[in-house]
């Protein structure tokens, strides 16, 4: 591996990224970042400022040393297979001119033939700076342990780093909290978020590494108990950040009783800690709910804004301090939902239709111009746009159906000034993101209309 030839030029850098002297060197136009991967840590100087450290992190990449080492030499033979003279097109045996783009296909010294160019099922070829990049990468990656590779690959890539932090400078304790109890070993790489002031966060958490778990979790601002080591160990590693842990311990000050609704489920994950730490919806949940919420498929994503909705319709119709009785299941929650989209387009409905609309609909797009459409439409697309019509009345909105082939949709508009009109929410069935087609679709006709685009159509309808 030493015999073969290095890409970098310190004093001209091509922007890119390189593996040299065991360090990832990644070089732009205006900086230099330079990482160690055991232990982890991170260089950077731009055109402004020295040398100074900066926050690590990388993404590790999975499986067996002798697997990366396969990729390495597929990659050095995709990189170094090709002849020293190049060319970027070269013409096949009908004359036509044909190109891989890339500089990597060229022609040997005999003259008069041409080697053939490689077939990737009709997919571009990778071009040389992409394999050089993956290059540096697994070289980065066999110089981290396959243990510590293997313990952290399944944690959030903005975590990964510091974890492998951790488990550089804690040993087999390291490794025993990060196996028996994810979350535990996450507080501890961010200690000082959870203590403030720290002087020595990594010595800290290097001591902490010598007590038991339920001295960890006292120590991280948990409730002093053991089933608080039990509840974190319910949390799954896959997205988990600091900042859950954080919400988590919030909701757990401000509720010592929500300990016991938790004790019940078989596992905790990112789904279901919006419900949980939200001090508006604990009061509607039970450990039922909160169990079935569980057992929904990672593709969901309309139960939350489902909840959040039936709360804020049924706060329109009986009151500010209106709340539900705590919901059982989520057949139940679909019940109420439906009730306070019809009670609530009955308190808004006042028989008159609403204003012309902004900007006049279309074959696809059509304007909602009455109380009665908003309640259709928010029962056949599972929204609360019910409640929308005293904003249409007061001119803060106007609704719209968005009828295509694939897919259907409700649109907000928003005033962005005199006589001036906005996107504010698109969103599909259940407030669903809606696909590119759809959201371009809206975006040419409101550009037919001289009208903009604002915010994100992720945002919750409603």
């Amino acid at each position: 591996m030493s015999s073969r030839p290095t890409f970098v030029d310190w004093k001209y850098p091509a922007p890119g990224t390189e593996y040299t002297n065991g360090k990832l060197i990644h070089f732009t136009t205006h900086s230099i970042t330079v990482t160690k991967p055991w232990p982890p840590q991170r260089w950077q100087r731009t055109i402004r400022r020295p040398w100074r450290h900066a926050p690590v992190r990388f993404s590790v990449m999975g499986g067996a040393d002798q697997a990366l080492r396969g990729q390495l030499e597929e990659v050095w033979a995709q990189l170094f297979a090709t002849p020293s003279i190049v060319k970027l097109a070269v013409r096949d045996k009908e004359g036509r001119w044909v190109t891989n783009h890339d500089g990597t296909i060229g022609l040997p010294f005999e003259a008069g033939w041409q080697s053939p160019l490689p077939q990737l099922d009709g997919e571009r070829p990778p071009s040389r700076g992409h394999l050089r990049h993956l290059l540096a990468d697994i070289q980065f990656n066999l110089m981290i342990p396959q243990r510590a590779r293997a313990a952290v690959r399944s944690f959030d890539p903005s975590q990964q780093a510091a974890l492998l932090g951790l488990l550089q400078r804690g040993g087999e304790p390291a490794y025993d909290l990060l196996r028996s109890n994810p979350a535990l070993a996450l507080g501890l790489v961010n200690l000082p978020l959870f203590i403030p002031g720290l002087a020595k966060p990594w010595r800290s958490a290097a001591a902490l590494l010598k007590h038991r778990q339920r001295h960890i979790a006292a120590r991280l601002g948990f409730p002093p108990v053991e089933a608080s080591v039990r509840l974190l160990r319910k949390l799954g590693k896959q997205g988990l950040k600091a900042k859950h842990l954080l919400f988590l311990r919030t909701a757990l000050r401000e509720d010592p009783a929500l300990m016991r609704t938790l004790a019940h489920l078989p596992r905790l994950g990112r789904r279901e800690l919006p419900f949980i730490t939200m001090p508006q919806l604990r009061p509607v949940l039970t450990p039922a709910f909160v169990h079935q919420v569980a057992s929904l498929g990672p593709d969901d994503r309309g139960t939350y804004p489902q909840l959040v909705d039936t709360l804020m319709m049924g706060r329109l119709v009986h009151g500010p301090d209106w709340r539900p009785r705590p919901l059982q299941s989520l057949a139940q929650l679909h019940r109420l939902h439906a009730e306070m989209i019809e009670l609530s387009s009955i308190v808004e409905q006042d028989g008159a239709p609403f204003a012309e609309p902004p900007i006049p609909g279309n074959e696809l797009i059509q304007p909602l111009a009455s109380p009665r459409a908003l309640m259709q439409e928010a029962q056949a697309m599972r929204n609360c746009v019910a409640a929308y019509s005293s904003w249409v009345r007061s001119g803060w909105a106007y609704v719209y159906h968005v009828d295509l082939p694939q897919q259907e949709c409700t649109l907000s508009l928003v005033p962005a000034g005199p006589g001036q009109w906005q996107m504010g929410e698109l969103k599909s069935f259940a407030n669903h993101a809606p696909t590119a087609r759809a959201l371009k679709t809206v975006q040419e006709w409101l550009a037919g209309h001289k009208a903009g685009y604002l915010g994100s159509p992720s945002q919750r309808m409603g």
